[in-house]
């Protein structure tokens, strides 16, 4: 059944990517019943009598055994289209200076006396305004005849890196460029004027490649397992950037032809779907890139349409797993330059680290996994309409939240979780092992199928008349995912010689970011605890710096040194780490 949703494009939660371990793909049938397979054992582990009574299946797990007619419910907590999406980051002012110019040029047409080539002709007209082109693109030679004597010979040359050639226009033409984070989860899109640095236009979007996994380990299996993988994944998102340039030019009233660049940046997985790269040597150790250093090269190859010549340059990567987004982020929140000890940390189902010490550059990935985007928690989704966000208890143990859109709560996003398991440990419910106990809140935790559960939302509040609750089984899923994060940053702390309390700064970046609460995090011991005053949540600052790329040669430059300056550690191969994740499991701060 999740394959015909995915031929649909109907979006349904698949975090696992469709292999029965997350359980997120829950579905209702309402007729044709019959013509599905048996329910399978996990069906079975997942749902209660009740609920397999009322017609409950795992999208992944129902095999269509007969043709007919089947109708499905899709309920609230398995649809994925309506994410919250951080699109806003920091700004970083940088000199303008893109890689694509334009400049007026007067072409002396030919005559009988002087009989030069129409390229000669241009590259003499170039050559007066002190500019030596090297090169002129193919598709502008192509028509240079009709073009230059349509606009009277007079052109606006539109020049790639001081030197190509890429078209000719109209002189006082717009040149934009447009400047992509490519997330796991979320399409982030900016439309720049490249003449003046000024942004006209955002743009965002879910990534349609969760409909084949929500995380890239799911993504990469998906792409090993399934021969049509990889075209899929790299299809769907090309067409989802290709739209959003399209989006982003009609909400400023510009036009597509006037786009000249597009600058990306991603994860090394998203960035080598978007090139279009094989990427199956990401998923077995030693987890090697096709390619790390900076891509350039044109838009249409990518399959994103922009004006004539326009190039699409991607940012390089580090390794594996960090990516281009985090030579972004590093340059963006200024890592890359200073003396002082900075911490950045860019949150999400691969936690990138950035430890700036002493004129160096440390950075690690930190598989804290998708539990903080509602997979393997019970009543876990993502941040969207119904999700409850943050959570307070009071002295009285009265349980106190704000979800998404203010609606029903449905199910608790990862911002809720943290602040959950902080407020849990605060108030006794938790120890600082993770133990779930019903001896300080006996009306709160209750005794679920197979583990403790404390109530959020009684069936009278939650949507769907079902309690939303957090289980002992959710605790240790948590656990793990910040015991990995802590212990990334512990561990880069101790390559630098750098101690916490001589951290100036700590960047918190990236959606989940954005929205969890400091406090919560540091007392669970998922980052330092650095007076509050030194932690600045930065939002979306991959997409502020492919933004600085577009606007800045120098920014690029920027980000190529950073990229090959950054020391990179693989945790998985440190002595200290099966220790250093132990002790960070515990809930009792840093």
């Amino acid at each position: 059944m999740l394959e015909a949703t995915q031929d649909a494009s109907i979006d349904v939660s698949a975090v696992c990517g469709g292999v029965g371990t997350c359980g997120k793909c829950k579905v209702i049938v309402r007729q044709g019943s019959e013509l599905l397979g048996a329910l399978t054992e996990f069906e079975r582990q997942c749902f209660s009598e009740d609920e397999v009574q009322a017609g409950y299946r795992l999208a992944c797990q129902a095999e269509v055994a007969a043709e007919g007619l089947i109708t499905v419910e899709i309920p609230l907590e398995s649809r994925g289209s309506r994410y919250r999406l951080q699109v806003e980051g920091l700004e970083t002012p940088v000199e303008l200076n893109p890689s694509v110019t334009g400049v007026e040029l007067e072409v002396t047409p030919p005559s009988l006396r002087d009989v030069r080539s129409l390229d000669d002709a241009l590259i003499e007209a170039a050559s007066r305004r002190g500019m030596k082109l090297e090169r002129i693109e193919h598709d502008c030679l192509l028509s240079l005849g009709k073009t230059l004597k349509g606009l009277n010979w007079r052109v606006q040359a539109v020049v790639y890196e001081g030197t190509k050639l890429t078209a000719l226009t109209k002189p006082g033409s717009p040149i934009l460029g447009v400047a992509f984070d490519i997330g796991t989860t979320k399409l982030a899109g900016y439309l720049v004027d490249l003449k003046s640095g000024r942004l006209l236009a955002k743009s965002s979007s879910v990534n349609p490649q969760v409909l084949y996994g929500e995380d890239v380990m799911s993504r990469l299996t998906y792409i090993l397992k399934d021969k049509d993988g990889l075209s899929n994944l790299v299809s769907s998102v090309r067409k989802a950037l290709d739209s959003m340039v399209g989006e982003a030019c009609q909400a400023a009233g510009a036009m597509r032809e006037d786009v000249a660049e597009i600058v990306l940046v991603g994860n090394t997985l998203m960035h080598h779907l978007a090139v279009g790269v094989e990427p199956s040597s990401l998923g077995r150790a030693p987890y090697a890139p096709v390619v790390n250093s900076a891509y350039a090269v044109e838009a249409s190859k990518v399959g994103i349409a922009g004006g004539p010549g326009c190039t699409a340059y991607f940012l390089p990567n580090v390794a594996g797993f960090v990516g281009a987004d985090c030579v972004a982020d590093t340059i963006a929140t200024g890592l890359d330059a200073g003396a002082e000890n900075r911490l950045l940390v860019d949150i999400g189902t691969n936690t990138e680290v950035v430890l700036a010490a002493d004129h160096e550059l440390w950075g690690a990935s930190c598989a804290s996994g998708p539990a903080f985007e509602g997979a393997h928690i019970k009543h876990g989704m993502r941040a969207m309409s119904g999700a409850i966000e943050h959570v307070a208890i009071d002295e009285s143990l009265k349980v106190l939240y704000t979800t998404v859109d203010g609606s029903a709560p449905a199910g608790i996003c990862g911002s809720g979780v943290i602040d959950t398991v902080a407020e849990m440990v605060h108030h006794g419910i938790l120890d600082v092992s993770g133990r779930m106990s019903s001896e300080v809140a006996t009306d709160l935790v209750v005794k679920g199928e197979d583990c403790l559960e404390f109530v959020l939302a009684d069936a009278s509040k939650a949507a769907g008349g079902k309690p939303v609750t957090f289980t002992q089984r959710d605790v240790r899923e948590i656990q793990k995912a910040k015991g990995a994060i802590a212990s990334g940053i512990k561990i880069l702390l101790n390559k630098a010689g750098v101690t916490k309390s001589s951290l100036e700064r700590v960047y918190v970046a990236g959606a989940f970011g954005t929205y969890i609460d400091i406090g919560s995090a540091i007392s669970i011991g998922m980052l330092p605890d650095v007076p509050l005053h030194l932690i600045k949540q930065v939002g979306n600052s991959a997409g502020t710096g492919a933004r600085m790329c577009l606007l800045s040669r120098d920014a690029k430059r920027r980000a190529n040194e950073t990229a090959k300056r950054m020391r990179y550690v693989e945790l998985a191969t440190c002595e200290e780490f099966q220790d250093t994740y132990l002790r960070s499991l515990r809930l009792n701060g840093f």
